[in-house]
């Protein structure tokens, strides 16, 4: 192990220069950690396992889908559509697997099929014992309860007693106890489970009692007493309804004179869940025919045939299309209601439509209706004045109306909608974020229209996630994530099932260097409490003698007993509105071998890439420390562990790094912030690298990267003014680019190219920490922000770096104005000082950008200066060329314009003066 060199030449008649290459082999056959699988399957019996599949379908073991598998670090998967699960890099030694029993279907319990003492005597969890380089399997079987209401009725002289138990959760249980005739019940003698139960309804001959809701595994006691004992026959009639199903009524229990006792388990009926059902195989995917299918509908169809116009009311009727109906393709059916010796015109933009659109006319039956249709009547983009006169024989004008019928193409601007969204991170379901898209004019985009979008970390489009589910091994993985426009221009973003509540930003380009940037809050989910965990140790007595010297100098006295261990993960609301998350574990030790890790996730390239599933470990504690707390409400959450500092809302306070430690973040309509806090000896690097057309190697400064730290994206700049930026694209570990941590290179999964179609220069900017020996120092800041008025805000930025030798800090400004929906003023100024072995430095910026965006013109002002500082300084103002060490002040002014705004010659749409 350690630095190998692999060489080659080629030896002919010359022989060529000796190409060398480096491997750093860590480890051999991956001895260090090891590796997690196993299947949630429902079962009749225990002979009818995942282990015994049989080939018959309908006999074969039925894998369940959606079931949530958790590790006592915090490490949870969902099972696959066959109900398989894997998680790996996991560290040797004892560990708990347990499922959450939030997840599981109703109706349904855990089998316990091997008769050991891994359970702990709890079949939802299973302690394992790993060792390195080997692979253990934890499988977990569900059985359908047996769904029956236990009853039992018992009389006594005169008291009687009615014991009702079920195996199954319900919504709501009734008992109606039929009394002889006569018999009366004593005032206030009825209690449940043997307290009085005043909410019991008495009539003439009978007792009704609503015992509410039931968890599973329920038993209630119901006793009262009669004025005389009872000398006929007794009833019970019961009616309950399980929880998602509608109530029933059970069958009738009697208890027939002179006996005193009769019981039965009345059936319940419950529907297996659609997540049980046997999961298809897997075929080859068909990515036309998957987005083909959507664009069927867009086909506008009418209701108007010969059973509409046979019932339709006379008179002259423009049907479709009305005032507001926004149309998917640039053609349109046209239907009109008249009667038939009317005469119909219609005109599009002021030009009578020809006769090729003209699809013909439908009468009713009785000859006093016709219904004149027209299909495929073009649109131009933008707005349509549709016109229709109706005349009867004479020439007169029976009907003449006109509509505006807007065709929008794409999309220019984007505006959240919370009412249709659903931001809940209950890691189960995925969040939908929807978005109404608007062009130019405002108007809402036409349904099918689709584009790209990008999501920031941690969060990733479930679009991606299901690719990678599709094709584990390809996995499509180059494919960015696309939204559809539905309905009224609402495209609904789905994104992958989280339980890391916070915010989520989205990044829109619309083309022309139209770009928007959408942020929402994942709310928490107020779950039950759940914990996975144990507690292991050893303690003896031990008695030495003879060579004592020699066995402690040796290691024996230490290695004659295990060491104790403290290891669990615990989340749950507290008081109703507040989230708890809460993991901790004492073998963890900071700055170890193997711990230069952040966010808990490793890289897929040191472990196999198939385990016979299709899912990916989440990790809901990651923290490089022995302890993780999160306390989160609504738009509220503080922590310690692992976390983005997430300061990119502004350019020159931008500080976006990975750390451990403390941070807490607020969202309020007028009022937010987020601070941080880190002790840490990690140090922040940032290299800008232009594209060479490649896709790699591209080597970083730093060395001993942070694994997790890095952060990739890539920057079109103006080829005139560096400063501007053109387009930028944020890229995604793993998926995008592979990173060698310990030898600092960069290979992406498509070439970057040096300069775009119309010459602009391409960087790699990379942004990551880089591990340090020195001593850990205390690096804290946050940014504060107040909204003035309705659309304008303030906000201050203050970070502080105690790196030794490198002690830094920033300050910064920023307020944005909005003066209507069109123009935004934005300015930022920012401040800077370091602490170097030459003395202290310090650098100043500021920025003043202001943009008007309305309808086809889109002009925008900048005007930046700079100093910049040397490399290490914290937020440094880093330029885009050496021509930012001096002190510059630049003006950029763009215009995009639509057709027919009269720009002179050039690119189309876009005129630029400096």
């Amino acid at each position: 192990m350690g630095q190998a060199e692999n060489t080659a030449q080629a030896i002919g008649g010359a022989s060529s220069n000796i190409a060398r290459a480096s491997v750093l082999v860590r480890e051999d056959l991956n001895r260090s950690r090891a590796i997690l699988m196993g299947r949630v399957t429902l079962v009749d019996s225990c002979q009818n396992d995942a282990s015994n599949e049989k080939p018959d379908p309908a006999s074969a073991t039925l894998g369940l889908k959606g079931v949530r598998v958790m590790l006592q670090d915090g490490t949870y998967i969902v099972t696959d559509q066959e109900g398989r699960w894997h998680a790996d890099n996991i560290r040797p030694g004892t560990h708990v697997v347990q499922l959450d029993e939030t997840s599981l279907p109703k109706g349904f319990e855990l089998q316990a099929c091997e008769q050991n003492t891994r359970t702990g005597g709890r079949n939802f969890s299973q302690f394992v014992n790993l060792r390195g380089g080997t692979l253990w399997r934890a499988d977990f079987r569900l059985k359908k309860v047996a769904s029956c209401l236990s009853q039992q009725m018992q009389v006594q002289g005169k008291a009687v007693s009615l014991r009702l138990a079920a195996p199954v959760a319900n919504q709501a249980i009734s008992a109606t106890v039929m009394l002889p005739h006569g018999a009366k019940v004593v005032e206030g003698s009825v209690k449940l489970d043997a307290k009085p139960f005043a909410q019991a309804e008495l009539g003439d001959g009978f007792l009704v009692a609503r015992l509410g809701a039931q968890s599973g595994n329920w038993q209630r006691l119901l006793s009262f007493e009669l004025e005389s004992a009872p000398s006929a026959n007794l009833a019970l009639a019961v009616q309950v309804q399980p929880n998602d199903q509608p109530a029933q009524r059970l069958l009738p229990l009697h208890l027939k004179a002179p006996a005193t006792e009769a019981a039965q388990c009345a059936p319940i009926a419950l529907p297996t869940p659609a997540a049980a059902g046997a999961a298809p195989k897997p075929s080859a995917p068909a990515p036309t025919a998957r987005r083909a299918a959507p664009m069927q509908q867009l086909v506008e169809i009418l209701p108007y045939d010969d059973k509409w116009i046979a019932a339709a009311a006379p008179g002259p009727e423009w049907l479709h299309p009305q005032t507001g109906f926004v149309p998917a393709l640039p053609v349109v059916k046209v239907a009109v209601k008249h009667e038939p010796r009317h005469q119909v015109e219609l005109k599009v933009n002021g030009a009578p439509v020809g006769v090729l659109r003209y699809e013909g006319v439908v009468m009713n039956p009785a000859g006093t209706l016709a219904l004149s249709n027209w299909r495929a009547v073009d649109l131009r983009d933008g707005a349509n004045l549709m016109e229709v006169t109706v005349r009867d024989p004479q020439g007169q004008i029976v009907l003449q109306e006109s509509r505006n019928i807007h065709y929008a193409v794409g999309p220019a601007s984007a505006v959240f909608d919370t009412k249709r969204s659903q931001l809940v991170a209950d890691g189960r379901s995925p969040p939908l974020i929807a978005v109404r898209m608007l062009d130019k004019e405002g108007q809402p985009v036409r349904r099918g229209a689709g584009g790209e979008f990008q999501v920031a970390a941690p969060y990733l489009s479930q679009d991606q996630a299901e690719a990678i589910q599709r094709e584990p091994l390809t996995g499509n993985l180059g494919a960015k994530a696309r939204y559809q426009i539905g309905d009224d221009g609402v495209a609904l973003i789905a994104l992958q099932p989280t339980s890391q509540a916070g915010e989520v930003v989205l990044n829109f380009d619309f083309g022309n260097s139209r770009t928007q940037e959408i942020r929402t809050w994942l709310k928490p989910d107020l779950r039950e409490w759940v914990l996975v965990g144990f507690a292991e140790g050893t303690r003896g007595f031990k008695d030495l003698s003879d060579n004592m010297e020699s066995l402690k100098a040796a290691g024996a006295d230490e290695q004659l007993f295990d060491q104790n261990r403290v290891a669990f993960y615990a989340k749950g609301q507290i008081k109703g509105e507040y989230l708890l998350t809460m993991a901790y574990d004492s073998a963890k030790e900071k700055n170890a071998a193997g711990s230069n890790v952040l966010k808990q996730a490793g890289d897929p390239n040191l472990f196999y890439t198939l385990y016979a599933d299709a899912t990916q470990p989440q990790f809901d504690a990651a923290s490089a420390r022995k302890l993780y707390l999160k306390i989160e409400k609504a738009q509220f959450y503080a922590m310690f562990g692992d976390y983005d500092t997430g300061l990119s809302v502004t350019e020159l306070g931008r500080y976006s790094r990975t750390l451990n430690g403390f941070k807490s973040e607020y969202k309020g309509e007028r009022f937010g912030y987020n601070a941080f806090a880190s002790v840490t000896a990690q140090s922040f690097r940032k290299d800008e690298i232009q594209g060479d057309g490649t896709s790699g190697l591209y080597r970083l400064a730093g060395r001993d990267i942070v694994v997790n730290s890095d952060k990739v994206r890539v920057e079109v700049r103006d080829r005139f003014r560096p400063e501007i930026i053109v387009s930028t694209k944020t890229y995604t570990r793993y998926l995008d680019y592979q990173i060698d941590h310990a030898l600092g290179t960069l290979f992406f999964r498509e070439p970057i190219a040096p300069r775009d179609a119309a010459f602009n220069p391409v960087f790699i900017v990379a942004e990551y920490e880089s591990g340090s020996q020195a001593d850990a120092k205390l690096t804290y800041g946050g940014r504060v922000a107040m909204k003035v008025g309705e659309q304008s805000e303030v906000g201050l930025t203050r970070i502080h770096e105690g790196n030794v030798g490198r002690e830094a800090s920033l300050t910064a400004a920023d307020t944005t104005l909005r003066f209507g929906d069109s123009i935004k003023l934005r300015a930022e100024l920012a401040q800077s000082q370091r602490n170097a072995a030459v003395g202290k430095e310090s650098g100043n910026a500021y920025l003043v950008e202001l943009s008007h965006v309305d309808g086809n013109l889109d002009a925008r002002l900048r005007a930046p200066a700079r100093r910049r500082l040397r490399p290490g300084s914290a937020g440094r103002l880093r330029g885009r060329n050496a021509q930012d060490r001096r002190r510059r002040t630049a003006q950029a002014v763009r215009f995009d314009a639509g057709p027919g705004a009269g720009l002179p010659p050039g690119k189309p749409g876009q005129r630029r003066a400096a």
